[in-house]
This record gives C-alpha cells, structure tokens and sequence, in this order.
C-alpha cells in the first residue's frame, strides 16, 4: 500500500460501511423522513414568530448576514485550501517534527558560528571560532555585557528597581494635606448658618 493510496481505501470502506448500515437500518428511513417533518414545522412556526416580532426578525436578518459574512470570509481567505495544504505538510512532515527534541529544533535554526578549514596538501589549518561576545583583544576581559541575553535580563531587572516610596503614600498624594482622615468618613463635620 504506497502512501498516497491511502485516501481513496479509506474513501471506499467508508462508502461500504454506509452502504451496510442502509441495509442494516432501513427502518430508520421513517425515523428520518418524521424528523425532517417536524424540522420543517419548526421552521414554520420560527418564521411565524419572527413575522410577529419584528425586532427579533431584525435580529434573525442580522444574523444572517454575520453567518453570510464569514462564509464569504472563509472562501476569500482560502481556508480549505490552507487545511488541505497543512494537513499535506503534517502528513509529510509530522512524524519529523512529532520525534525531534529541543536541541533538533534549535540547532537547525542556529547559525554555525565554528569554521575549520584543513588543507594538508598547502599544509594549512585554519580555525575560525566566532564568540557571542566582541573580544577586542586578549589581553582585555571579555564584553560580556553586551551580549543580548545579558542586556535583556537587565532591561527586565530595572522594571524592579526598589523606591522609597509606597502604596499609602501614593494614595496620601492624592488627599488635601489639611484634611484629616476621619472628616473622610460620615458622620461628615458641617455648619449651617440659618438666617
């Protein structure tokens, strides 16, 4: 059995699987055709409801159009073709992606950073090692602070930089400096001046 031989076995065991249970269940042909008689009475007494309440109607026809809408959404974007594509590609290629592990996957998305080059016959080696960091010389330390990992750890390290301030004392800030806390809360200070 070649591989792309298998949808249409399928097709054709599923086409003589219905075939079987026609057979088997004639009798469900007057289930069916009951069903589809009380389907189209629902129908009927929906649409006698919406002809009553015009703003459910409205609501109905709008509905219609949304479902309209992503129906001509889903035609213009090519989603079934897409489907067919990445089912295409998983069948080609999931059983690859399924079994690689981390270091698979990271490792063929890393640039090679060692080159050896060995040529006996001019009698030359020559090694190329490109480090993460610049290193300008050898007689300095590495620039390990500017490697991007590094930087970024540190950009996420100063969103916690400590402050002498608190929560009260944002809260304080938004509160008249006179005004005591308990002219706050009720019962409230007042005076009335009567004439």
């Amino acid at each position: 059995m070649q591989s792309t031989d298998w949808p249409s076995r399928v097709r054709k065991y599923v086409i003589r699987a219905g075939q079987f249970l026609q057979q088997k269940y004639l009798d469900l042909d007057d289930y069916l055709s009951w069903i589809v008689k009380i389907k189209s009475e629902i129908a009927v007494i929906y649409q006698g409801f919406l002809m009553e309440n015009p703003e459910l109607q409205k609501g109905a026809e709008n509905w219609q159009k949304f479902v309209a809408f992503i129906q001509w959404s889903y035609s213009y974007l090519g989603i079934n073709q897409k489907m067919y594509d990445l089912m295409a590609l998983l069948r080609e290629r999931g059983a690859e992606l399924w079994r690689q592990t981390v270091t698979d996957a990271q490792m063929r998305h890393t640039l090679q950073k060692t080159m050896f080059r060995f040529n006996p016959e001019l009698g030359a080696i020559e090694l190329q090692q490109k480090l993460p960091f610049p290193w300008i010389s050898l007689d300095e330390t590495p620039l390990f602070h500017e490697l991007p990992e590094i930087q970024k750890v540190r950009s996420l390290l100063s969103l916690f930089k400590p402050s002498n301030t608190s929560t009260m004392d944002l809260v304080f800030s938004y509160l008249p400096r006179q005004q005591q806390l308990s002219s706050l809360l009720p019962p409230f200070k007042s005076i009335v001046n009567t004439n």
